[in-house]
C-alpha cells in the first residue's frame, strides 16, 4: 500500500475515533438517586412517676406519661393510638406512615386527622395559660399548675383514645384508686376532653417527614469551569455542605459558606475528576408523625408524636469534570452535531481511499 493511501486511511480512522470521543463526552451523565434520610428512631419511655387514673365508661384506666428518647438525644412526648396493645417500654420505635396506624377494630387510621388536631390544640403544643383561658374552663379545681399540666395531658390521651379505640370517658366522676382525680379535677378533664372531641375539631392533614434534596443529581463541567447550578430544597434551617475534591461557589465564582433552603450553588475543580457534594442538617419532626415498634409492628402500641424533636437529614450529588466537557445548561446539540460532522468527514475520506486502492490494484494486475 502506497504512502498517500496509508495517510488517508489513518486520517479517516482518526476522524472516526474523534467522532466517537466527541459523542461520548457530549452524552449527558446518568443521574444517581438522591441520598435518603433514615426514619427517625427512638426508645419508648413509660414514666410511671406521673400516672393518673381516669374513669371510663367500661373501666378505670391508668395513664402514664409516654415519651420517646431519640437516637440524637432528644426526648419528646408521645400519645398512644393503640389502647389494646402493651407499650414498648425500653423498646426501639421507628417513624412510620399513617397508613400503618390502624389494627383490627382500631379506628386510629381513619381518625388520624382529628387526632392530629387534638395534638395541635392541647399540651404540649398549647401553653397551660392558653388552655386555662378557654371559654368555660373550670376555675374551682384547686390544683397547682403542675397538676393542671398532668390533668391536661391525661385529658388529651383520653380524647385520643375515644377516636383511636372508641374508649369513652365516664360521664361523671367516680372514685378509682390512689392515682385517681378528685371530683373537681375531673371537671377539668371532662371540660378539655369535650373541647378536644367537639365540633371545633375539624381535623388536620398529614405532612411528609423532614427531607433534604439537592437537584439535579449530577452535573458536568470543564476543568477550571463550573458545574451546576444545583439547588437545595430543605426543611433544615442550617446545613453543612462539603465538596470532596472541589470547591462550592456562587454564580460569580465566589466561595459559598452559608447554605439553606433555596440556595443555588456551583461546583468547580482544577482537575479531571468526579466531585462528591454532601449535605447534612437537622430538621424538625412534625407533630402527628406515627411511630411503630421497630420489629413486628403489631407487637407493641402504636404511638403518635406530640412534642418537639429533630431528625438528621442528608443528601449527596455529583459533579464530573472532563477536558472540554460542556457545563450543565450548554447546548449539547452543538457538540453532538460537531461529532457527527467529524464522523461524516472520516467516512468520506475512508471511502475515497478505498476506491483509489482498488483502482491501483486493478492497474497493477
Amino acid at each position: 500500500m502506497d504512502g498517500p493511501i496509508k495517510r488517508l486511511l489513518a486520517l479517516a480512522g482518526g476522524a472516526l475515533i474523534a467522532a466517537g470521543l466527541s459523542l461520548s463526552f457530549a452524552s449527558p451523565a446518568l443521574a444517581d438517586p438522591d441520598a435518603t434520610s433514615q426514619p427517625a428512631k427512638g426508645v419508648g419511655i413509660r414514666n410511671t412517676g406521673v400516672v393518673i387514673t381516669l374513669p371510663f365508661q367500661d373501666r378505670d384506666r391508668k395513664i402514664p406519661r409516654y415519651q420517646l428518647k431519640f437516637d440524637n438525644g432528644d426526648v419528646a412526648d408521645i400519645y398512644c393510638i393503640d389502647l389494646g396493645t402493651d407499650f414498648g417500654h425500653d423498646k426501639s420505635y421507628a417513624e412510620g406512615k399513617w397508613a400503618d396506624a390502624g389494627t383490627g377494630n382500631n379506628t386510629a387510621k381513619q381518625n388520624l386527622p382529628k387526632i392530629k388536631w387534638i395534638l395541635l390544640h392541647s399540651t404540649p403544643n398549647v401553653s397551660l395559660a392558653d388552655i386555662k383561658a378557654l371559654l368555660g374552663f373550670p376555675t374551682d379545681h384547686g390544683a397547682t399548675d403542675e397538676r393542671l399540666g398532668h390533668l391536661a395531658r391525661v385529658a388529651t390521651q383520653a380524647a385520643i383514645w375515644s377516636l383511636s379505640d372508641s374508649a369513652v370517658l365516664a360521664g361523671s366522676w367516680r372514685a378509682t384508686d390512689a392515682n385517681g382525680v378528685t371530683e373537681k379535677e375531673f371537671k377539668v378533664v371532662k371540660f378539655l376532653y369535650g373541647y378536644l372531641t367537639g365540633s371545633a375539631n375539624t381535623g388536620a392533614g398529614d405532612e411528609p417527614p423532614p427531607s433534604l434534596k439537592i437537584t439535579p443529581a449530577t452535573a458536568s463541567g470543564a476543568v477550571g469551569g463550573k458545574a451546576g447550578p444545583f439547588e437545595i430544597d430543605a426543611d433544615a434551617p442550617k446545613l453543612d455542605v462539603t465538596a470532596e475534591g472541589g470547591k462550592i461557589v456562587d454564580a460569580d465564582g465566589n466561595a459559598l459558606t452559608k447554605f439553606e433552603d433555596g440556595t443555588k450553588f456551583w461546583v468547580t475543580s482544577g482537575e479531571v475528576r468526579e466531585v462528591v457534594v454532601k449535605a447534612t442538617g437537622s430538621a424538625k419532626l412534625r407533630v402527628g408523625r406515627v411511630f411503630l415498634y421497630d420489629g413486628d409492628k403489631g407487637r407493641y402500641q402504636k404511638m403518635i408524636l406530640a412534642g418537639a424533636a429533630r431528625q438528621d437529614v442528608s443528601a449527596q450529588v455529583k459533579a464530573s469534570f472532563t477536558p472540554g466537557l460542556p457545563q450543565t445548561g450548554d447546548n449539547v446539540t452543538t457538540y453532538v452535531a460537531s461529532g457527527t460532522g467529524i464522523a461524516a468527514l472520516g467516512a468520506v475520506v475512508f471511502m475515497l481511499a478505498r476506491r483509489r486502492l482498488v483502482r491501483l490494484r486493478r492497474l497493477a494486475s
